[in-house]
């Protein structure tokens, strides 16, 4: 994507996107605060495996693309859900990263995937990096690598400290495990589970009542396998239109254990919607007991398997809601899988043409 092309797909989409009034605060001191927008909304554009390499005119590409999606959509929040950098070693492009997320002014969120650590850095060498963004919301845990997060989202307005109606999870997924001498991709933790539990339940009213929130994190849970083909959705070719929507290109690369995430998540009451990455060739939807499973659509370079245009996911949530909004955007400025659900069912918006762009819910 080059520059003329960029100038030309905002202006002939309309698409070019003045800044909201800033709702969010950020002193050099602190780490931003998160809040709903004046309309009582909050706007989330996830990215995921970048696989940035060393050099190339990829990269120039990838970073084009990255500032197009968030002039497109100003987003409130950007979270990145790993496999970010493949270059090595990773310093340098880790550090290009996050200068050219800084200067976008807009809070941001760095996630490890299973290929993060591969590149001759070291975890906490890795997240020094990521937590010195200026606008950066990660902080660092106990062993000096990017902590597990719970980030309240404020009404808009309300001071530092009051109660949050909304929250945004993102968790370390790991990246691998050996069991019976096998190498398999990394399951959440049990420490982790007990984290989720723990966080919910401590923002639980008396009444049952709970703040909505979302999570994100790269390696997805074994639940989406039945999310998308179980005897309740056999999905054999046909969708169900009322439970999934999008493409299941490649089987789902979870880890071989279930250590209860989901069920923390499920019986919490809290989550309203989770997303992932490490799957290049997915990017669905699937509802599965009231919960939205989705990938993240792949953003990064062609150093890697990707059969789908690169874009993004965003999500949109409103203050006081259970409801919210979620599409994709590609870098060529069209808009994909427009959704709205509550849970229950998706509901989709109108569209114009067979590869036309959604339109917006009235």
């Amino acid at each position: 994507m080059n520059k003329l092309f960029l100038i030309l797909a905002l202006a002939g989409l309309g698409m070019v996107c003045t800044p909201a009034p800033a709702r969010t605060k950020k002193t050099p001191d602190t780490k931003p605060v998160l809040q709903f927008r004046a309309d009582s909304t909050f706007k989330i554009l996830q990215l995921t495996d970048l696989h940035l390499p060393a050099e190339g005119d990829e990269v120039e590409q990838a970073f084009a693309r990255f500032r197009y999606l968030v002039t497109a959509e100003c987003p409130d929040l950007i979270v990145l859900t790993g496999d970010l950098v493949t270059a090595s070693p990773s310093g340098d492009m880790i550090r290009r990263l996050v200068d050219s997320l800084d200067v976008l002014g807009t809070p941001w969120a760095a996630l490890y995937g299973n290929h993060d650590a591969e590149r001759k850095l070291t975890r906490p060498e890795m997240s020094a990096l990521y937590t010195a963004g200026k606008w950066s919301v990660n902080r660092l845990n106990e062993a000096g690598e990017l902590a597990d997060l719970e980030l309240p989202v404020l009404s808009c307005g309300a001071a530092v400290g009051t109660d949050a109606p909304f929250y945004v999870y993102g968790m370390d997924s790991g990246d691998y495990q050996h069991i019976d001498g096998k190498r398999f991709y990394a399951s959440f933790k049990p420490e982790q589970v007990r984290w989720m539990q723990e966080s919910v339940a401590a923002r639980t009213s008396a009444d049952g009542s709970v703040a909505p929130s979302v999570a994100f994190f790269h390696i997805p849970l074994t639940e989406y396998i039945d999310a998308w083909s179980t005897r309740d959705n056999p999905r054999k070719g046909n969708a169900d239109k009322d439970a999934t929507e999008g493409i299941r290109g490649e089987d789902v690369a979870c880890g071989p254990l279930n250590t209860g995430m989901f069920a923390t998540m499920k019986n919490g009451g809290s989550i309203l919607a989770v997303s992932a990455g490490h799957d290049h060739d997915s990017d669905f939807v699937a509802l599965y007991y009231g919960i939205a499973l989705c990938y993240g659509r792949f953003s990064g370079t062609n150093n890697t398997y990707n059969h789908l245009p690169p874009g993004g996911r965003i999500f949109l949530f409103r203050e006081g809601s259970r409801e919210f909004e979620t599409w994709i955007r590609e870098g060529d400025g069209r808009v994909m899988q427009h959704l709205r659900t509550d849970g229950q069912k998706l509901i989709r918006a109108p569209r114009r043409g067979y590869y036309g762009t959604w339109t917006t819910f009235e």
